[in-house]
């Protein structure tokens, strides 16, 4: 949105984090991924019918047995940290944020939207407000 509040302007990225399974932030997952890291692992638990491990890009330092809204908190909360840092010291106000959730689906927790919207709303001191967030359930997160 504009500083008007129409959505006439074109939304620009701004800053950014990332949280994956080849960095732990935005600036790791880059270089990481230019040195042609994969980040592929066999799954602790999860075995096909013949009993072989999934091969996963998983975190590494994410806790396997966190699901629910609980987990896409864990997942989110880093990068967006790191995302909203350089606005830390500005008096920028509420920050405006689009959030990709999965499509509803056996396993995605039917409060998905506002636990995780609370959960990010909480960890950045309420810079992130729940009417200046969008969500989009439309992917495969």
């Amino acid at each position: 949105m504009n500083p008007r509040g129409t959505a006439s302007s074109p939304a620009r990225a701004v800053s950014f984090g990332a949280r994956t399974a080849i960095g732990l932030n935005a600036l790791a997952t880059a270089a990481a991924a230019r040195a042609g890291v994969a980040g592929m692992a066999e799954h602790p638990y999860l075995r096909d019918l013949s009993g072989t491990p999934f091969v996963v890009a998983a975190i590494p330092d994410l806790d396997p047995s966190v699901d629910g809204a609980e987990r896409f908190a864990q997942i989110a909360i880093a990068p967006l940290l790191e995302a909203i840092a350089p606005f830390a010291a500005l008096d920028v106000g509420e920050i405006p944020l689009f959030v990709g959730l999965p499509e509803p689906r056996p396993g995605v927790p039917h409060d998905l939207e506002s636990a995780l919207v609370e959960s990010l709303e909480e960890a950045t001191s309420g810079l992130v407000r729940r009417g200046r967030t969008r969500t989009v359930a439309d992917g495969h997160s």
